[in-house]
């Protein structure tokens, strides 16, 4: 069976953020995938709604499921942790959430399911993290390393590294 790697960035701005985040990342490990790389954990106001702030991270993961496979287990480990999807497609404050943002280097733009991740380029608390984990990285349409999309965007003083790690 193949194996793919793939890069999720995952997000909490409800409760006990940094365990939410722990769990989120134990429940990956146990239906999803081994877990090779967490980046560090970064702490940034919401984007698109009013709420608490969000902590942030990235893993890379090695799997053996497919894109659609994917998508549909971390739809379920959301929806065990709780996450309220609204209707409207606006955002809101959640417990969990986890995005795909690359699928190895593949384009997938079907059923629902956008790979790479349509908005990564342009929202900092996605690429901080993932510089961590693969600076080298090349975005599969842009053509560009995930160090230089963040080179280009305007520098943020309020996306902080909160100094957590896993093993505290």
């Amino acid at each position: 069976m193949k194996k793919s790697t793939t890069y999720l960035s995952l997000g909490s701005n409800i409760g006990d953020r940094t365990n939410n985040l722990k769990n989120a990342i134990n429940s990956i490990e146990n239906l999803v995938g081994k877990v090779n790389k967490i980046s560090k954990f970064y702490e940034n106001p919401a984007v698109g709604f009013d709420g608490n702030s969000f902590i942030n991270i990235c893993v890379e993961l090695v799997t053996h499921l497919s894109p659609d496979e994917l998508l549909n287990s971390l739809l379920n480990i959301e929806n065990e942790y709780g996450r309220k999807r609204l209707k409207s497609g606006e955002y809101s404050s959640r417990i969990i959430d986890i995005d795909i943002i690359f699928y190895e280097d593949l384009i997938i733009n079907q059923n629902g399911l956008v790979i790479p991740h349509p908005r990564m380029q342009s929202r900092h608390f996605v690429l901080k993290p993932l510089c961590d984990l693969n600076p080298d990285f090349i975005h599969p349409i842009l053509g560009l390393k995930i160090s230089q999309l963040l080179d280009d965007l305007e520098i943020r003083a309020d996306i902080a590294d909160i100094n957590f790690s896993l093993e505290d």
